[in-house]
């Protein structure tokens, strides 16, 4: 992990205390990351569902 952010291994765990405050950081990160791809998913099935409503109306 600490290769990841570009420090050295001493200069991580010195802000991380411990492992769990690291895990939680990686929790959170993942669970955004979710929510996102979640809210794009819904975001795109509500506007089909309306794209097939206004087409419906259209034909009638």
């Amino acid at each position: 992990m600490y290769a990841k952010a570009n420090v050295s291994r001493a200069t991580f765990y010195r802000h991380h205390e411990e492992i769990i405050q690291i895990i939680e950081v990686q929790l959170l990160r993942n669970m955004q990351q979710f929510s996102e791809k979640l809210d794009q998913i819904m975001l795109n099935s509500q506007n089909i569902q309306q794209l097939i409503i206004s087409l419906l109306q259209e034909e009638r």
